[in-house]
């Protein structure tokens, strides 16, 4: 039944919804085809490492990704199977395809309303996360650019998602809350072009949306790192999502307000990142909760994980996601041993487990952030019952991390390295990283 739902023909009517008259700005309709030009360009340049993840790769081949860059006639390959019409695949590719109908593209309302209809028949309410606000996005910017009693449906289905998700997900500060920026961004984007798509066609977009994005904007300015890169914490990765600066022009294309970043020395936010920042280095921790308290599929045992740029050039890095396939290679990227933040031999600060499991959660707690000297210390409890804590400094001539545990445990090696060990002993690791 939901393959005859999800056709080609309308829900009942025989026909898909018509095209929907917009008033786009062609600032806003130019912000929107460079966005798009893009995320095609982001797309191919990441075959190489799909092809190590093919059941991503299959999912990604669906979102309609490249559809800018090789042309509209290409599109519709394996749409219409069973991958092609899961809500979270139907959702991109919705969102995609409307940005192209209202700049111009004819003969995809078709796949829009297939893909409208995917999602609309099953929101991923079992999985909420990034997952239901893509679904509500998607189905906003399927209803901008058609009307009629189907479109009203999407928009009216579309407008309660996010009108539940988007204070729940997001910090009043604007980052989102399964602390992966790579998410972040997508999820910013995505709003950005569907408020913009909703209002150009006359749809009644509520200002929450509008400020959301823009507080989303705004933090994702704050922490972005020398080179234009951001901290990689979480399932995040360089390549699957926009940059900082493309969300940032995609904002101010399309209108938002895009306020400056931060400038403080030192800073942190609700989702517990804390920034160490002086001429030479720029040092970031992580020192809050764990991931989303309702979606934690996205969780990597990294409390505590720092990383580090020096003179522009990152010198520690966190691995970031390198598999979402359920085998040992994405079993390692989410453990503790991945990561260099302090934890105890044999267990790890969160239980994660297969692709995207997650059992015992656990939090950090920002105890010290100071500017004379700039400095930061941050604990957390383990499972059994043991304070772990890390100091960062920031100096004239490098930084310093210190690690403590209970005397009568034992810390786990660290993947700080050993180039870096300045001291160390069972239950303190300290270690001096010169700026040169």
């Amino acid at each position: 039944m939901s393959q005859a739902l999800i056709g080609l023909t309308g829900i009942g009517s025989g026909r898909a919804p018509s095209f929907r008259p917009l008033v786009l700005p062609s600032s806003v309709a130019e912000a929107l085809k460079a966005f798009a030009i893009a995320e095609s360009g982001r797309y191919e340049s990441r075959m190489d490492w799909l092809a190590k993840n093919p059941r991503l790769a299959a999912y990604e081949a669906r979102y309609g990704l490249a559809a800018d860059a090789r042309g509209f006639p290409w599109i519709g390959k394996n749409w219409s199977d069973a991958m092609g019409t899961a809500p979270y695949v139907a959702s991109v590719r919705a969102r995609r395809l409307a940005s192209a109908i209202a700049r111009g593209e004819s003969g995809l309302l078709p796949q829009l309303a297939r893909a409208a209809r995917a999602v609309f028949v099953a929101p991923e309410l079992h999985l909420l996360g990034n997952h239901l606000m893509e679904n509500g996005i998607g189905l906003v910017a399927a209803s901008a650019v058609s009307q009629g009693a189907e479109a009203d449906l999407w928009w009216r289905m579309g407008s309660a998602i996010l009108d539940w998700q988007l204070p729940l997900q997001f910090y009043s500060d604007g980052m989102h809350d399964e602390g992966s920026m790579t998410y972040h961004l997508a999820l910013v984007a995505g709003l950005i072009e569907a408020c913009s798509l909703a209002d150009a066609a006359g749809r009644a977009v509520p200002p929450q949306w509008m400020e959301v994005v823009e507080r989303g904007v705004g933090i994702a300015r704050d922490y972005e790192a020398p080179g234009g890169l951001y901290p990689l914490f979480n399932d995040a990765a360089y390549d699957a999502g926009p940059s900082v600066a493309q969300v940032v022009s995609l904002a101010a294309g399309c209108g938002f307000h895009v306020r400056e970043p931060r400038a403080d020395a030192a800073f942190t936010s609700q989702v517990g990142w804390v920034v160490l920042r002086n001429a030479r280095g720029w040092c970031v921790m992580k020192a809050g909760p764990d991931g989303s308290g309702t979606q934690p599929g996205h969780v990597h045992a990294d409390l505590l994980s720092i990383e580090l740029w020096v003179d522009g050039m990152k010198r520690i890095s966190d691995p970031g996601v390198t598999s979402y396939n359920d085998d040992a290679e994405r079993a390692w990227c989410r453990s503790g041993a991945a990561h260099n933040g302090p934890h105890l031999e044999g267990e790890d600060c969160s239980e994660v487990w297969g692709a995207f499991r997650t059992g015992r959660r656990s939090c950090a707690r920002l105890e010290t952030l100071c500017k004379e000297p700039l400095r930061a210390r941050a604990t957390r409890l383990t499972a059994s019952g043991v304070t772990v804590s890390r100091e960062c400094e920031l100096g004239e001539f490098g930084a310093r991390i210190r690690d403590v545990v209970d005397p009568q445990k034992i810390l786990a090696a660290s993947t700080l390295g050993a180039d870096y060990i300045m001291s160390e002993s069972v239950s303190t690791h300290e270690w001096l990283i010169s700026w040169t």
